[in-house]
Formats: structure tokens, C-alpha cells, sequence
């Protein structure tokens, strides 16, 4: 009995050591792993980057994905790019400059989705633009026809990062969801493409981590225009009403707030940006993200894009030629002070097409 008592001891021994051992041999196979998920992410961003239309002009950081680039590709798996037939291709690689857009179409050159004016309306009946920039918008789509993602900040004040189908059902959806946008995006200062007609659908937000991995300069720019912009009232209401109440506010609380502020025309721009950085952080307040499907192309408002804008730069030349040549006849004639009116009206300061810009409009 001892002896077989002896065998069995030896045999668990033996059992207990093959498994220390396959714990061992288990090791490197989940660095294999992992090796193999980072060269499969690797893949998964080559491919986003071939999306990419080669005139694009920004920092490679900035092309990065908040979120894995392989979460990326099967958020957009299901979605088609739209082809375009050669009568749409004759002049799909000619871009504008917001500058000309405005004076043509209408609508601020800083807003994503610029109001027109009755007048510019009433000229060409056009009033679905989004203007996307890559500072805002790192998946945003730089090819006619290719699909992506737009980013903004909590239009529906979700009560989590993955509402029901129902509380979708409940919120209010922005106007820019509910008809397809005529999308324009940034190539590289003063350079918008026209990259179809797009349907803007919710898919979910991003979770604090996914915030974290965003780039400094992405981050950065969302902090800094919501701590400043009218657009982002909304969101510093939250903040201060979350901060006084010690919980979340309600939606009626926080419309009230609003309402009462725009009597007085309070902004709350005393929330700082440290503050609302830490909003995102924690998850107080989201970012979304919606796919972006496009579904046509207007070939004719692309070719009238092509054609003014040739007529419009040659004259928009001419005119600032003819102004600085008046500034300095005027100069060189006199010293009263009409005449430095004169040269400072010729000489108006170029407002950038990004610096300021607003990535949710109104």
C-alpha cells in the first residue's frame, strides 16, 4: 500500500510540474499574440492611410484614429463607397478655397454647417454644407465617394456611451442627420474638396480611453474652441451644473439654465479648459461618432465649382492687385487721415480657413 500510495504522490508531483510547465510554455504564445494583433493593427491603418487622397497636406499624429484603426474598418465594413461614373470624375480633383465658397454659396468660412443667407439662397438653392477638417475630424474623407466618420460633441445629452434603440427613438436628432450633406473637406490651407453627398448616421461615442488616445492637437483643439464658442454653450451649461449640483443635471435643468443665460446673455466662458478636459477624462461629457455614407454625386455642382472658381480667383487677383496698387498711390500722396483709411480698408487681414473654425456649427 505505501508503495502504491508512493506512485500516486509521484505521479501528481508529476501532473503538477507539466502544468507549471505548460503555464510556462503558454507565455510566448500570447506574446506571439500580441505581436500579431499590433502588426494586424498596423495592416488595418496602412489601409485607412491609402484612403487618404494624396494632396492632402497634415501631420501624420493627426491621421491617427481615436480608436483602433482595425474598429475603425469594421465600423465602415458594411458601408460601400460610392463609385463615381466618368461624367462625375471629368473634374472631381478640383478644389476651393472657403473664401470663394462664402462669397458664391454663402455661410461663415468657419462653420461646419454654415446658415445661408436668403439672398444666396434664393440664387442657387443650396443649403446642405458641411465643411470637414481633419483637425476635427481625423476619418473624415478626402476621395469623392469614399465613406468615414464625423465627430461632434453630445447632441442628445445620452444617458451612456451605448443608448437603446429607443432613447435614440427619444432624442432629438440634429437637422444635419436627418437629410444628406453636400461635404466638403480640407485638404490643406485654403484647399476644400467637394467629396459627394452624404448621409450622417449616429454609430456610438467614444469612451474615456478612446478620449485619451485621440492626439494632443485633436484634443487640444476640441477643449479649446468649447471653453470659447457659442456652439458649445450647451456643454459648459453641463459642466456647471453638474459642478453646483454635485449629480448629473437633467435635460429640463440644464434647457432652463440655457434659457435664463440667453436673456442675460451669460456664456458661461468662466469654465476653464483644465475643467473641461477633465470632463472628457472622466466621461461627464462625450464625443460621438456618426459613419458617413456617401450616397451621390453632383457632378454639375462640382463642374460649377470648377468653372467660377477659375473666374472668381482671376478676379479676386485683379482686385486685390488694384487695391494695394490704390493703397500706395494714396501713400505716396498724402498724410491726412484719410488716407490711412484708404490703405487699411485695402489691406484687411485674411481670416483663416481652420484656425477658428467650428466643428459642429449650429
Amino acid at each position: 500500500m505505501n508503495s502504491q500510495s508512493g506512485s500516486k504522490e509521484r505521479r501528481r508531483t508529476d501532473e503538477d510540474d507539466s502544468v507549471g510547465d505548460t503555464t510556462d510554455e503558454e507565455a510566448p504564445s500570447e506574446a506571439a499574440m500580441k505581436l500579431e494583433e499590433e502588426e494586424e493593427e498596423k495592416k488595418a491603418l496602412a489601409i485607412l492611410l491609402k484612403r487618404e487622397n494624396p494632396e492632402l497636406k497634415v501631420k501624420k499624429e493627426t491621421l491617427v484614429p481615436p480608436i483602433p484603426a482595425s474598429t475603425v474598418l469594421s465600423m465602415l465594413d458594411g458601408i460601400k463607397p460610392y463609385v463615381l461614373n466618368p461624367t462625375q470624375r471629368l473634374h472631381c480633383e478640383v478644389d476651393v478655397s472657403r473664401e470663394f465658397m462664402s462669397n458664391v454659396f454663402g455661410g461663415n468660412t468657419q462653420y461646419t454647417f454654415p446658415a445661408i443667407g436668403k439672398d444666396k439662397f434664393r440664387k442657387h438653392g443650396l443649403n446642405d454644407f458641411m465643411y470637414l477638417s481633419k483637425s476635427y475630424n481625423p476619418i473624415a474623407p478626402t476621395i469623392p465617394g469614399q465613406s468615414g466618420l464625423f465627430f461632434s460633441h453630445d447632441n442628445f445629452w445620452l444617458p451612456n456611451i451605448n443608448p437603446t434603440a429607443k432613447e435614440l427613438e427619444d432624442a432629438e436628432q440634429p437637422g444635419w442627420a436627418k437629410v444628406s450633406q453636400r461635404v466638403l473637406t480640407r485638404l490643406k490651407p485654403s484647399h476644400w474638396l467637394y467629396v459627394g453627398q452624404y448621409t450622417v448616421s449616429f454609430s456610438r461615442a467614444l469612451t474615456s480611453s478612446e478620449w485619451e488616445n485621440l492626439s494632443e492637437k485633436v484634443k487640444g483643439t476640441w477643449v479649446k474652441n468649447i471653453a470659447e464658442r457659442g456652439w458649445a454653450t450647451i456643454v459648459r451649461a453641463r459642466i456647471l451644473l453638474r459642478d453646483r449640483l454635485g449629480r448629473r443635471p437633467s435635460v429640463a435643468e440644464v434647457n432652463n439654465k440655457l434659457k435664463r443665460a440667453k436673456k442675460s446673455g451669460i456664456k458661461f466662458k468662466d469654465i476653464s479648459e483644465d475643467r473641461i478636459l477633465k470632463a472628457f477624462q472622466t466621461g461627464e461629457e462625450l464625443l460621438l461618432m456618426w459613419t458617413m455614407e456617401c450616397v451621390d454625386y453632383d457632378a454639375d455642382f462640382q463642374l460649377r465649382l470648377a468653372n467660377e472658381s477659375k473666374l472668381w480667383s482671376s478676379s479676386h487677383q485683379k482686385s486685390t492687385k488694384q487695391g494695394m496698387k490704390t493703397g500706395s498711390r494714396s501713400r505716396k500722396k498724402g498724410k491726412d487721415a484719410t488716407t490711412k483709411l484708404t490703405v487699411t480698408s485695402n489691406r484687411k487681414r485674411k481670416r483663416s480657413d481652420d484656425s477658428d473654425y467650428e466643428p459642429t456649427g449650429r
